[in-house]
């Protein structure tokens, strides 16, 4: 076991920090996943649309 030189508190403070950033991290990843995917679904109709349009001429 490797012995930090830094004070517990201080080291716990840190530890929780970085926890935090990754928690915060992987909140707004899934917020992006979940908000491409309704673009995503979005765009296909647009495109349907515009298809629809293409083969009308």
């Amino acid at each position: 076991m490797v012995k930090s030189k830094k004070p517990r508190n201080r080291y716990i403070n840190e530890a929780l920090d970085l926890y935090n950033k990754l928690q915060r991290k992987q909140i707004i990843e899934q917020k992006l996943k979940k908000e491409s995917e309704l673009v995503k679904e979005d765009s296909m109709a647009v495109l349907k649309e515009f298809e629809k349009i293409e083969d009308a001429d």
